[in-house]
C-alpha cells in the first residue's frame, strides 16, 4: 500500500481521477503530486517541466520532501514567463503542484497553443509581427500578445499584429 504524503502538511495523500489520469491529492490543502510523465500527459508535451525553460529558484516556502522518494525536492519555474513555481524532485522527477498551479498551468499551455506570438525589443514600446521589418537582427523576444499588453506595450502601426 503507498503512503505517501503531502509535503506541505503531511496529510496522507489520495488518489484522485483527472481526465484518464489517477494522481495522488492533498484533501487539506488541495495540492497534488503527479508522478514522472504525468503532467506531459496531462498537457499533451513531450516534458513535465521542459529542461529549457525549468531555471532552478530559492523557494520562498523553503524546501520539501518528494512524496514519492523522500528526497528534498527544488522550486523551478513551469516556463520561461515565470508565472508558476512547482516543486521538482530531482531523484524520481515527480513534481508536485499546490492548490492553484495545475489550474495556472492549464491556463498557460491553453494561452501557449492559441494565443498569437509577438515581438518584442527590450526597451521598445510596441509590439511587432515576428517579421516585421522594423524589427533589429537581434535583441528580438517572442511573447505572447497578452503579455505585451500587460507590459503597456501598444501594436506596430507598420506591421499591425
Amino acid at each position: 500500500m503507498d503512503h505517501r504524503r503531502c509535503p506541505r502538511d503531511n496529510f496522507p495523500l489520495t488518489p484522485t481521477r483527472f481526465l484518464n489520469l489517477l494522481m495522488d491529492a492533498c484533501p487539506q490543502c488541495d495540492g497534488t503530486w503527479l508522478d514522472r510523465g504525468e503532467l506531459a500527459q496531462i498537457l499533451g508535451t513531450r516534458y513535465d517541466v521542459d529542461p529549457r525553460h525549468g531555471l532552478q529558484e530559492d523557494d520562498p516556502r523553503g524546501q520539501v520532501a518528494c512524496p514519492g522518494c523522500g528526497t528534498r525536492m527544488v522550486a523551478r519555474w513551469f516556463s520561461p514567463h515565470k508565472r508558476v513555481k512547482v516543486d521538482r524532485c530531482p531523484a524520481c522527477f515527480g513534481v508536485w503542484l499546490d492548490s492553484h498551479e495545475l489550474q495556472e498551468i492549464l491556463k498557460e499551455s491553453y494561452q501557449e497553443k492559441h494565443e498569437p506570438q509577438v515581438a518584442v525589443t527590450g526597451k521598445g514600446k510596441r509590439y511587432h509581427r515576428p517579421d516585421c521589418r522594423l524589427l533589429p537582427e537581434s535583441g528580438v523576444e517572442t511573447i505572447l500578445a497578452s503579455q505585451a499588453l500587460e507590459r503597456g506595450l501598444t501594436a506596430c502601426r507598420t506591421c499591425q499584429p
